[in-house]
């Protein structure tokens, strides 16, 4: 049985991947990396340090190549939206379920757009991270995830997990989540996704999944 959907932040229920590409774009600049023929989807990972290093930034210019990012990122991050449908899919989900988030954003970052959009009414636990080296422990380590379940005081066996990038599916595999259902609007595209148990191409299709998910269960318990 269902009890609680978990959600990433960036990807899933805000629209930050053009920022972060174009963070990126700043780095390239610095050190002269040509990213004319690369395409924003599955080029970010979610550890930067990997999109760094294969950027070619390295520990001479690791500082410099950081701070331009960050500087981009802090500029534009609050002009990131909720997705459009986010709203009414999780007023949907919130009747019968718990609601969560499990990110490696920030927690202050998290709360304040939450707050923004009028959305923190919805979530009964929001677990991102707290210091540098909270950073050190991101995903797929699922710690961030089993934070969630304990706020939420719910099994693993008991929770959904909705991601957008692979280490979000691998997180989700580790904690031992009942289903995991990796979005296609996000930052990866279902080529990366591999190991999610369903696919959604817009917010809507979360409740689609979690519905048939459930009504499979029934069906089955009827059978028996």
């Amino acid at each position: 049985m269902i009890k609680a959907i978990l959600f990433d932040y960036d990807g899933v229920l805000v629209d930050s991947l053009d920022i972060m590409w174009k963070a990126y774009k700043e780095v390239a600049k610095l050190i002269g990396y040509n990213m004319r023929y690369r395409r924003k989807k599955n080029f970010l990972d979610n550890d930067w340090n990997i999109t760094l290093k294969r950027m070619g930034v390295t520990k001479k210019n690791y500082d410099e190549a950081l701070k331009v990012w960050y500087d981009y990122y802090y500029e534009h991050e609050p002009h990131a939206k909720v997705f459009e449908g986010m709203r009414p899919v999780l007023t949907e989900l919130g009747k019968r379920y718990k609601l969560g988030v499990a990110s490696d954003n920030r927690t202050v970052r998290i709360k304040k757009k939450l707050d923004e959009h009028k959305l923190t009414k919805y979530f009964d636990a929001i677990s991102g991270k707290n210091s540098i080296e909270s950073m050190e422990k991101r995903k797929p380590n699922p710690v961030g995830i089993r934070n969630a379940l304990k706020k939420l005081k719910v099994k693993p066996s008991e929770a959904v997990y909705v991601g957008d990038m692979d280490d979000d599916i691998g997180a989700a595999h580790n904690a031992g989540l009942k289903m995991v259902i990796g979005v296609t609007y996000g930052f990866h595209t279902k080529k990366r996704l591999v190991g999610a148990d369903a696919n959604a191409d817009k917010p809507e299709d979360i409740l689609r999944i979690i519905r048939k998910a459930e009504q499979g269960k029934k069906a089955e318990a009827r059978k028996e």
